[in-house]
């Protein structure tokens, strides 16, 4: 419109003009008579400022408000009928009255709060508006909205009966008000505070009721005049929301602290490298002082009590500390229960196409759904849900609904574990379903890698073994998209785990889930192999230990099943015989009294019966008769009992087989000596004196290393005794034993502290030195 304020020349009623396009009320209309100006807008502008009403009626927010407020007026009249009824002390009165009484005692105005909340909420967020809206009045300062009858003349900000009243004309908004209320410069100043409730009507959304008045004060000029009264109820209205407590410190915070959020964004960073730097050298400190703490007990005498109790006191307080931060992160674990409890938002994943409408659909299907029922919805179509379950976990990054999901898939594995077949179906042939759980064992909290990796190793242990069958995430499959191997999974899972037994990403929890896993991992053959190769089963062997409670019986139990799945596996064997596993694992099975232990322990011990020297270290360890003692306690496992009988007959049979010099022989290369009867044993020495010379006279040599490194008087003692023997015993006994420059180890001997080694390296040196014709007359 080029001048919205000239009367066009085809408006032959200004009147009904101005009552059809006029957002506010009305004058009586006989003034257009009296009234002399060329423009419609001095016309519109005259009948609104000249409106006068007489009528009020109370303004309330919502139908709602008015429905419980009329209902609770009645309800309290009853309430009153009943108490005047109890007063006057009729029969059951009183009983009838005490719940009526317990009802209007509530607080109906936080009550009512609480339903206007919700409704609150829904409405749109203003931010344009710099005077507050009739909801935000009304609920900080308390302020009552009535309509009066009249125009903007009738706007005012009254105090009756001790509350703050504001009485506001009605207005009514459409498509074309806009043009209208920009040129009545006049209504400019309360356009931008009424904005709420029935104040406002017309076809208009909220959204374009405050689009339309929020631009009008942007193209206004504000007036150097004096204020007008309405101007004047604004500024009223303002100051008494200016003045509340909270509205004060909010401002104030807002203007000192929000502006400088950079500084101290800065300035919180240094304070943090501060204390850091400041941990860093109290523990430098405190190393430095237990060493010179230390130093000072051996040095200084009458004063260790003091450097002892300090230390202790140290020891104690760090200890406490390790038990608190322990404590704290135990209790703040999550469980699966607690992550199913939650909320997710699916139809906001659909909104933004993380998901789409069929993967939506089959959520709401099934979250909160009864484990009946998830159950029926697996078994008719099991592979959907799967994909949406893999597919949310490949798009979705949002730590509480990466939770929920691998709690639901959590929930649906532990409830049957041969669902886990699922994810090899067919149907998901070029879906990468390994993928997006092994990112997550190295991302996220515990809870994450936790899950992660219990439902990726029931996945992998579920998957078909057939031979010559392509791997459905693998590199065969006709997918474009980057997929997982089983061989990645299988060697990100062995490097996991072992990272966890090395250095455990939690205190308590990270060695019981990597062993649980390894027990359902080491069943395939290519898992042992990469657990071998990655030097775990020394990792292993230290877990090998009595336990007493619950949660360790069922550890040692789980790796002991570990250690009898490695047992199939010739390389771990080699592991196994050079490291202290045989005598622990005979420690464990002579104190525990849990079948599940004992049987797993007795089955890895008639696997390693025949293999290396495991037969003959069980012979010395007495084996044998631990298992007749075991035999003759009442066990209820059938499969017990047969290994206990089938690993008694195998260790007869080991000793039938192993003579005397083949255990003389293992002992010899163990490096460690004792007075067995074979080494007195005149038979021993004239039927197996021959033997000594295998492999060039190799237990004679190790005789010689034994004599140079072992610090055990009864080994040094007993190795003297048998080269004295070989030298008697044998033709050539002297000069070999010569050759090999025995005398000068023997020699060294002779000033050994403890008797029994000089007496048995002077009877060596006697008949190396006499020769076996002139010394047969030497006793030991």
């Amino acid at each position: 419109m080029g001048n919205p304020s000239q009367i066009p020349y085809d408006t032959p009623d200004p009147i009904g003009y101005s009552k059809a396009h006029s957002p506010l009320k009305l004058t009586n209309q006989n003034i257009f008579r009296s009234f002399n100006s060329s423009h419609l807008l001095a016309y519109l502008h005259h009948l609104i400022i000249n409106y006068h009403g007489i009528l009020e009626e109370e303004y309330h927010e919502s139908d709602d408000d008015d429905v419980l407020y009329v209902s609770f007026k009645k309800f309290r009249s009853v309430a009153r009928i009943v108490e005047t009824t109890a007063s006057l002390g009729l029969p059951g009165g009183e009983m009838l009255g005490r719940p009526f009484s317990f009802i209007t005692s509530l607080p109906w105005d936080l009550i009512k709060g609480l339903v206007k909340k919700e409704n609150k909420e829904k409405k749109p967020s203003i931010d344009k508006i710099k005077t507050l809206s009739v909801t935000q009045l009304n609920e900080t300062t308390k302020i009552n909205f009535k309509l009066t009858r009249g125009g903007i003349r009738d706007i005012k900000f009254v105090e009756e009966e001790g509350e703050h009243v504001f009485y506001l004309p009605e207005i009514t908004l459409n498509n074309d008000s806009e043009v209208i209320l920009r040129n009545l410069v006049a209504y400019e100043a309360a356009a931008a505070g009424v904005l709420d409730g029935r104040i406002i009507k017309g076809s208009l959304s909220d959204e374009e009721n405050a689009d339309l008045l929020n631009g009008i004060p942007k193209t206004t000029a504000k007036s150097k005049d004096k204020k007008s009264e309405v101007a004047m109820a604004i500024d009223m209205v303002n100051q008494k929301f200016d003045a509340i407590f909270r509205v004060e410190a909010y401002r104030f915070i807002n203007k000192h602290f929000y502006v400088s959020r950079e500084f101290l964004a800065v300035l919180a960073t240094l304070v943090l490298i501060m204390l850091l730097s400041l941990q860093a050298f109290c523990q430098i400190s405190t190393t430095i002082c237990g060493t010179s703490v230390h130093h000072h007990l051996h040095t200084v005498k009458g004063k260790q009590q003091i450097p002892i109790f300090l230390v202790s006191l140290e020891d104690r307080r760090f200890s406490y500390l390790k038990n608190i931060i322990t404590m704290t992160i135990e209790k703040a674990e999550l469980t699966t229960e607690q992550v199913l409890r939650r909320d997710i938002p699916w139809e906001t994943y659909m909104t933004t196409k993380l998901i789409s409408g069929t993967d939506l659909q089959l959520l709401r299907r099934y979250d909160k759904m009864s484990e009946s029922y998830k159950s029926q919805l697996l078994d008719d179509d099991g592979p959907a849900y799967i994909h949406v379950f893999v597919t949310i976990l490949r798009d979705i990054f949002k730590e509480e609904t990466v939770e929920y999901v691998l709690a639901l898939i959590d929930e649906m594995l532990t409830a049957n574990p041969r669902r886990a077949r699922l994810f090899h179906d067919n149907a998901l042939s070029n879906e990468d379903t390994y993928g997006p759980f092994l990112r997550l064992l190295w991302k996220g909290n515990w809870f994450i890698q936790e899950k992660s990796c219990k439902i990726l190793s029931l996945i992998v242990s579920a998957r078909p073994n057939l031979q010559n069958v392509v791997d459905a995430n693998g590199d065969a499959s006709n997918s474009k998209r980057k997929v997982t191997t089983k061989g990645d999974v299988l060697n990100g899972l062995v490097e996991w785990l072992c990272t966890q037994l090395r250095k455990p990403s939690h205190p308590s929890l990270s060695i019981p889930s990597a062993i649980n896993c390894l027990a359902t991992l080491l069943k395939e053959p290519v898992v042992r192999r990469s657990f071998v190769q990655a030097d775990g089963v020394k990792l292993l062997v230290p877990l090998i230990s009595p336990a007493s409670t619950q949660q360790s019986i069922q550890l040692l139990y789980e790796t002991c099943l570990c250690v009898w799945l490695l047992s199939y596996y010739e390389p771990a064997i080699e592991y196994l015989a050079t490291s202290r596993a045989l005598p622990r694992l005979i420690e464990v099975v002579k104190g525990s009294t849990k079948e599940k232990v004992v049987r797993v322990v007795i089955l890895t011990l008639r696997n390693l019966l025949a293999k290396g020297t495991f037969g003959a270290q069980m012979v010395d360890l007495d084996v044998l008769q631990i298992v007749q003692n075991l035999k003759a306690q009442a066990w209820s496992d059938e499969d017990l009992l047969d290994a206990l009988n089938k690993l008694e007959e195998g260790l007869k049979d080991s000793i039938k087989k192993l003579s005397s010099y083949d255990k003389y022989k293992q002992e010899v290369l163990l490096g460690s000596l004792d007075w067995s009867p074979m080494h007195k044993d005149p038979l021993f020495w004239k039927e197996n004196i021959n033997n000594f010379e295998e492999n060039g006279f190799q237990i004679l040599r190790v005789l010689m290393t034994i004599l140079d490194t072992s610090n055990d008087p009864r080994t040094l003692a007993v190795a003297c005794y048998d080269l004295s023997q070989f030298i008697q015993c044998h033709p050539a006994g002297r000069v070999i034993v010569a050759d090999l420059k025995a005398k000068e180890r023997v020699m060294k001997l002779l000033n050994h502290g403890t008797a029994e080694v000089t007496k048995n390296a002077l009877l060596c040196i006697q008949r190396l030195f006499l020769g076996a014709k002139y010394a047969s007359f030497l006793q030991a």
